[in-house]
C-alpha cells in the first residue's frame, strides 16, 4: 500500500514539474517574441546602414570658387549694411569662406584704381597724416578672397570681400579689407614695427595721447563733424533719412550744444524758431540717432550709424552698426618737444573685420 502510495506521489511530482518546465518555457518564448519584435527592426536598419554608409570613400575637396557668388550681389552700400545690422538684431549667424590668392595682378591693378586706394575716403587718412604717404608704393604681401553669409543663403552673399596687406616685415604693415566688387572699405589696420620705432626713437606710450588729440576735437561739434564725415564716405548714410531731411529743408543738418546749424562754414547764426519753415520736432528725432561712445582713455570711439528700411528712420525700427577708431600710441622727445606716433591704429565695422581671421590676430 505504501509503495502504491509513493509511486502515485512521484507522478503527482513529475506532472508538477513538467507544467512548471513547460510555464517557464512559454514564458521565455514571450520574452524572446517580445524582444525579437522590438530589437530585430533596430538590427536590420543598423545593418542596413552599415551595408549603405560603412564604406568610406576619400574624394579631394573641391575648391571654393568665391568669385561665383556675386549673382545678384547688393551694390548699394547703405542696403548692404542695413540688411546685414537687421540680421544682427535678428540673431542669425554668420558664416565666412575664403581662398589665397595666387595670381595677383587683378588686386594690384585694383588698387591702383579709383575703386581701390585712389579714393577720397581713403585718401582722407593720409590728409590727416594716419596712414604714411609712401603707402601707394608698398610691397604686396598678402591677398585673400572672403566672404561672409548668413543662414539665409537664398538672398545672397552679405559681403564679398578682398582682404589686402602691404609693405614689409619690420616695417609698417597697412591691412585693407576692401569690397571687392564697390571698393568700399570695411577695416584699415596700420600697425608700426616695435623695432622700426626704436630705430627712431620713439618708445610705447599709455595715456599721453590720444585720439581726441590727433582729431583736435575740442566740442560736440567736432565729434559730430567726424561722424558725419564717417558716416558719408563708409556708411553709406548719404542715402538715409538723415541727409534726405537735409536735402528736404534746404539745408544740411548740424548740432553743437543742442543748437541746429546750416552746414556751411560762412553761417554761425543758428536757425531759431522764427523760421517756421523748419520742422524742428522730426529734426529732433533724426539728430537722436546721431550716437557716438569713447572710452575712458579716449583712443577708442565708436560711432553708432543708424540703419531702417528704405531710410526712414522716424518709427524707431532702427538698427545699428558701429563705426570704430582704435589707437595705441609712441613718443619721442626732439628739441625738448614730444611728438607721438601711431603704434597701431584701426578703422571699420567691428562686426564685420572681426570675422576675418588677419584682423584679429
Amino acid at each position: 500500500m505504501t509503495q502504491v502510495k509513493n509511486k502515485k506521489n512521484k507522478n503527482e511530482d513529475r506532472r508538477s514539474q513538467g507544467t512548471i518546465k513547460r510555464y517557464c518555457f512559454g514564458a521565455i518564448v514571450l520574452v524572446v517574441l517580445i524582444s525579437t519584435a522590438f530589437l530585430v527592426p533596430r538590427l536590420l536598419l543598423e545593418l542596413q546602414d552599415n551595408l549603405r554608409c560603412g564604406k568610406i570613400v576619400l574624394t579631394e575637396a573641391e575648391e571654393m570658387d568665391i568669385t561665383s557668388f556675386n549673382t545678384g550681389y547688393e551694390k548699394n552700400l547703405y542696403k548692404r549694411l542695413f540688411r546685414f545690422a537687421k540680421e544682427l538684431d535678428e540673431g542669425q549667424q554668420f558664416y565666412v569662406g575664403s581662398q589665397e590668392v595666387e595670381d595677383t595682378e587683378e588686386i594690384e591693378d585694383f588698387l591702383k584704381s579709383e575703386n581701390g586706394l585712389y579714393q577720397d575716403k581713403f585718401w582722407m587718412w593720409l590728409d590727416i597724416g594716419i596712414v604714411p604717404d609712401d603707402v601707394l608704393i608698398y610691397l604686396l604681401r598678402q591677398c585673400r578672397q572672403y566672404v561672409i553669409y548668413g543662414d539665409d543663403f537664398s538672398d545672397g552673399m552679405n559681403f564679398l570681400l578682398w582682404y589686402v596687406e602691404l609693405g614689409e616685415e619690420g616695417q609698417t604693415i597697412l591691412k585693407l579689407l576692401i569690397d571687392a566688387e564697390t571698393g568700399d572699405f570695411y577695416g584699415i589696420c596700420l600697425e608700426e614695427s616695435e623695432d622700426a620705432l626704436a630705430r627712431r626713437g620713439y618708445t610705447v606710450t599709455t595715456g599721453e595721447y590720444n585720439l581726441e588729440d590727433c582729431f583736435q576735437m575740442q566740442t560736440d561739434g567736432d565729434m559730430l563733424d567726424l561722424w558725419f564725415t564717417f558716416a558719408y564716405y563708409y556708411g553709406g548714410l548719404k542715402e538715409s533719412e538723415i541727409f534726405q531731411n537735409a536735402e528736404k529743408y534746404g539745408y544740411d543738418i548740424y548740432a553743437s550744444e543742442g543748437e541746429i546749424y546750416a552746414l556751411d562754414a560762412y553761417i554761425e547764426t543758428p536757425y531759431n524758431s522764427i523760421n517756421s519753415d523748419f520742422d524742428y520736432e522730426k529734426i529732433g528725432k533724426v539728430l537722436e540717432q546721431l550716437k557716438w561712445e569713447l572710452s575712458e582713455d579716449r583712443n577708442r570711439i565708436d560711432f553708432l550709424f543708424p540703419y531702417g528700411r528704405n531710410g526712414e528712420m522716424e518709427d524707431g525700427n532702427i538698427s545699428e552698426l558701429r563705426f570704430s577708431l582704435e589707437a595705441d600710441w609712441a613718443a619721442t622727445m626732439k628739441d625738448k618737444n614730444k611728438y607721438y606716433k601711431l603704434k597701431t591704429f584701426l578703422a571699420g565695422f567691428p562686426e564685420i573685420y572681426e570675422r576675418i581671421p588677419e584682423f584679429s590676430e
